[in-house]
């Protein structure tokens, strides 16, 4: 097992900008990547799928509080479940009358054991899966960036969609984010300003009502 720290060269020009906080940590299990240019949160998966497409990986934010035994649990699942995606948050998709999604701020969020076609699964709160699985896009950093610049789980939700893979939720109750009071997250700018509903609307227009 490896922990790789995908870190932008635009934030972190050389390694003496690295934090000596997490530079004494790194050993044979952990390392820091440094990467030219900044696709910011698609750095969770890209770089990982290119070097290891066939490799199970998990996905996690940096600024969530995790429970200790959420790798051994999202393993234990995939092993059950074949080639599911394992998620550890995620969201019901809500639809109107007329079967069409309703707004991305209209959905309802999930914590608790779900299997659904109107799962969306948030990739940052732990997600586990194998991206020779996944629609093959899904290393197409252009078209990601293209279409979804601010919202890495839309793009790999879409992902699985293509690729007819079942997602499955596990419980774990509410997400405990670390707050910092000056900083902005992605999902603050996402939501408070509707680009994750502007990025839906780019890929549905691209491959059709995916959602």
């Amino acid at each position: 097992m490896k922990i790789i720290l995908w870190l932008s060269k635009d934030q972190f020009p050389n390694e003496q900008n690295i934090p000596e906080s997490l530079k004494e940590r790194e050993d044979d299990e952990f390392e820091i990547r440094l990467v030219d240019g900044d696709i910011r949160s698609h750095k969770k998966y890209y770089y990982v799928a290119k070097e290891y497409p066939n490799s199970l990986v998990f996905l996690i934010d940096d600024d969530i509080y995790y429970p200790t035994d959420i790798l051994e649990r999202s393993l234990q699942q995939y092993n059950k479940s074949g080639n599911s995606i394992i998620c550890n948050y995620g969201y019901k998709i809500m639809r109107n009358a007329d079967g069409n999604r309703k707004r991305y701020s209209e959905w309802e969020p999930l914590y608790s054991h779900t299997e659904s076609e109107s799962l969306f699964f948030g990739s940052g709160g732990g997600t586990l899966l194998n991206p020779s699985k996944l629609y093959y896009d899904l290393t197409n950093i252009d078209l990601a960036l293209k279409l979804c610049p601010l919202a890495d789980d839309i793009w790999l939700n879409v992902m699985a969609k293509l690729a007819g893979l079942k997602i499955k939720l596990l419980n774990n109750g509410l997400i405990m984010p670390i707050i910092s009071k000056n900083d902005t997250t992605l999902s603050s700018v996402n939501n408070g300003q509707d680009k994750n509903e502007e990025q839906l609307k780019a890929v549905e227009a691209y491959y059709g009502k995916i959602f």
